[in-house]
């Protein structure tokens, strides 16, 4: 099977992990979001394949070194980011997760493959609007979307931000989580394009 045809194999996969993981979501089912992240990545990932964008799948299938490049260090800005977010702000909390091997989904799947689905979903929409700024905003509120509606009915993780939570919207999103999303969207951008200018 050539390239382009485990891509596509792939992305019906994931499509139907991502609708999965939607319908779970909406049915207070927990722990959606560690499939929402892989269905999310393949899908959009082909997306913007079909668009001829460079997307992290292929580079998986091109330069495996590359791409656990990509991986680990996305593996560490998650971590930073549940260190800072989590534990030195204290802004959200994730109510079911109650274990080390819990955790370690979150850090192994959640962050570095929720990135990966960030990118490849800005990468879809910059193939049709050519402004950054305005193809990471529409990305951020796509993300928003995907991510957030279904967490309203599964509580997976609840924002806790000290001194603003009056600043909440269906009593759960905060606004001041919202400002934050432009970065989960930019930096898997940054670290992409760090690892191919590597030799």
């Amino acid at each position: 099977m050539d390239k382009k045809s485990i891509h596509k194999t792939v992305f019906y996969i994931g499509l139907v992990i991502f609708l999965t993981s939607i319908i779970l979501g909406f049915s207070g089912i927990n722990n959606w979001m560690f499939l929402i992240a892989i269905g999310g990545w393949l899908v959009f990932d082909y997306l913007a394949s079909l668009k001829k964008k460079e997307t992290t799948f292929q580079l998986l299938l091109k330069d495996k070194k590359k791409f656990f490049s990509v991986y680990l260090m996305l593996i560490f800005y998650g971590g930073t980011a549940e260190i800072v977010g989590r534990y030195i702000l204290g802004w959200w909390i994730y109510p079911q997760v109650t274990s080390i091997p819990h955790e370690m989904l979150i850090l192994l799947i959640t962050y570095p493959i929720g990135s990966m689905f960030a990118r490849e979903a800005f990468q879809t929409v910059n193939a049709h609007i050519k402004s950054y700024s305005t193809a990471v905003i529409i990305t951020t509120l796509v993300n928003i979307v995907i991510w957030e509606i279904p967490n309203l009915f599964s509580y997976d993780w609840l924002y806790t931000v000290p001194y603003l939570e009056e600043l909440t919207i269906f009593n759960h999103l905060n606004i001041l989580i919202f400002l934050t999303w432009p970065l989960l969207i930019i930096f898997p951008l940054i670290v992409y394009d760090i690892v191919l200018k590597k030799p």
